[in-house]
């Protein structure tokens, strides 16, 4: 009776370590999860930041290009070389 009843509390604790174990991989895996949705935000966001910033200079770059050529003589422009 004694044996059985250990027997029966060593089965118990097993089964109780393999359900934490499970509870932890599966804690563990949520966790990479977010990690991943995070980082995908963050590199999306920074894509964009990116974009924003290059089409800010190329309407810069418009802008001056307009600008010298509103500020050249058309003289200059119909010279022969």
């Amino acid at each position: 009776m004694i044996l059985k009843q250990k027997a029966e509390d060593e089965k118990k604790k097993e089964m109780e370590q393999l359900l934490l174990e499970e509870q932890v991989r599966k804690y563990n895996q949520e966790a990479r999860e977010r990690k991943k949705k995070r980082e995908s935000k963050i590199k999306k966001e920074q894509t964009v930041l990116r974009r924003k910033k290059v089409k800010e200079q190329n309407e810069l770059r418009k802008k001056e290009v307009k600008s010298k050529a509103a500020n050249t003589p058309l003289f200059n422009l119909y010279k022969k070389k």
